[in-house]
């Protein structure tokens, strides 16, 4: 086993806990569009749903329809303008499509397939929906012609994640506060992860849409994040050691040295597997809670890391490290980008263990391996 992320299962439900206290008399729909955030969506929807969620979101039709052929249950929402190809299978599939133009709207007439659907409004994101008129004028044309079954009308929140641009979500909520008003209209949302922790009095929405805190990942610097507990981690071993005896390069481009003395550690994983090159030369990895310095560029399948004084009596070769934990939005800060960029990420060959009540429920890999056949190590 070279690289793996242990998937905590009870900790999912425990923030999903979390997150029903948040939202009051809300109804949660948990989005694990992108395979569940690298998590495993089938994995993730199969113990939300048996812990009383109805309501998923996913970017496309393809995710949905891995949803459908895995048999789970409950409402299904495209949250992405899905293709007019695409269309008609979701139909049959039951899936709830967004509508955020006109031509889908007359592709719909056309083809006579009165799906549900859910209004998209841009209130201020500026990448999928109706204006404000628009949006008006889309609803009562689907509704005079009975072209489809508006079930939902919602909107995205941008910047709910940064105070300092708080005015700016307030006036997109306040936008969308003239749809929350049609009682004929069963879901009205726009707060997300985000929105949900920070303005959640701020709108009578009745849906809230959620995805990473369902992970334990609050993505901005908060006090909440005690809240929450971590679902994942990633790891790695320790496959070679390198007991440096005269001044050495290390990896390519020739970009740093080790000095006689030096410990350096070879580890079983690389960009391939979703340990990024931006964290090549003073990337943090830990060992026993000890932070070891990325040393030289990552390579595709191997990195090399410093092993500090403190651990080179302890350390051999295969020494469990991790490489990302509950330190991942710090992780990500440092890199420039964003905890959900290094979640979804994790590559094909990163196994995946699912662990409830203590002990692993299920592993996934390449092999597609049961968990009780298989051990670590």
């Amino acid at each position: 086993m070279r690289a793996w992320a242990d998937i905590n299962l009870d900790n999912l439900i425990y923030n999903l806990n979390i997150i029903k206290e948040f939202a009051g008399s809300k109804k949660i729909m948990c989005v694990i569009k992108a395979d569940g955030y690298g998590m495993g969506a089938v994995e993730c929807a199969r113990i939300l749903s048996e812990n009383g969620v109805e309501n998923f979101g996913v970017a496309c039709y393809e995710e949905g329809y891995e949803l459908y052929k895995a048999g789970i249950k409950g409402e299904i929402l495209l949250l992405g303008a899905t293709p007019f190809e695409n269309i008609a299978d979701a139909v049959k599939c039951g899936f709830q499509i967004t509508i955020s133009s006109f031509e889908q709207i007359d592709f719909l007439r056309r083809n006579n397939l009165h799906p549900e659907v859910h209004i998209k409004v841009d209130t201020g994101m500026g990448r999928l929906g109706f204006s404000h008129e628009e949006a008006l004028k889309a609803i009562k044309i689907i509704r005079d012609e009975n072209i489809a079954d508006i079930v939902g009308v919602y909107s995205h929140l941008s910047v709910a994640d940064m105070p300092e641009k708080d005015q700016f979500t307030l006036d997109q909520i306040e936008k969308f506060k003239v749809f929350e008003k049609m009682e004929s209209i069963k879901y009205k949302h726009i707060l997300n992860s985000s929105g949900l922790l920070r303005f959640a009095d701020a709108t009578e929405s009745n849906l809230v849409r959620v995805g990473i805190i369902l992970h334990g990942v609050v993505p901005f610097e908060s006090e909440l994040q005690k809240k929450f507990k971590p679902v994942f981690s990633f790891k790695t071993k320790i496959i070679f050691l390198n007991k440096i005896t005269e001044k050495t390069y290390v990896s390519y481009g020739n970009t740093e040295t080790a000095e006689p003395g030096d410990l350096i550690a070879t580890m079983a994983v690389g960009y391939a597997d979703g340990f990024v090159r931006e964290f090549s030369n003073g990337g943090i990895v830990e060992i026993d809670g000890v932070g070891c310095r990325v040393i030289g560029k990552i390579c595709m399948d191997m990195t090399m890391i410093k092993i500090p004084e403190e651990l080179k009596d302890k350390v051999q070769v295969g020494t469990e490290v991790t490489i990302i934990g509950k330190d991942i939005l710090k992780k990500a800060e440092c890199i420039g980008t964003i905890p959900y960029e290094i979640m979804i990420g994790l590559g094909r060959r990163v196994a995946r263990f699912y662990i409830k009540n203590g002990k692993v429920l299920k592993f996934k890999s390449l092999q597609e391996s049961e968990a009780k056949e298989f051990q670590k190590g």
